[in-house]
């Protein structure tokens, strides 16, 4: 029994418990702030805001999108969009990073409640 389930534990590892813990746990840690921050903010957002959303949920998306063609053996298409990871691992820390420098300038943790 035990070696039945390790063998579902390696098996489904990445694609259920790490790929889909990961986006329930960014919804769930994002649903709070998200809509009055992000979605309709008081005020317009700085770009790197605006490219922030979607290159960060991208990940989340790519890393799903990943996860499940190594489960379903596609490793072929796996390995040839994966250079799409790669450039998306480049932009994301810049993104980052001009994030928090506009963050910062507006002296919020991370919010657009003030303009």
């Amino acid at each position: 029994m035990t070696t039945r389930r390790a063998a579902l534990l390696d098996k489904y590892f990445y694609f259920f418990f790490m790929s889909l813990l990961i986006a329930v746990v960014v919804v769930y840690g994002f649903s709070y702030t998200v809509d009055q921050n992000l979605i309709h903010p008081p005020c317009l957002a700085p770009l790197s805001f605006i490219c922030m959303r979607p290159s960060f949920s991208g990940w989340v998306l790519f890393f799903i999108l990943q996860s499940t063609l190594i489960r379903t053996h596609n490793v072929r298409l796996h390995r040839r969009i994966g250079w799409f990871g790669v450039a998306l691992r480049v932009v994301i820390p810049v993104l980052g990073i001009s994030t928090r420098y506009h963050s910062a300038l507006q002296n919020t943790p991370l919010q657009l409640d003030r303009c």
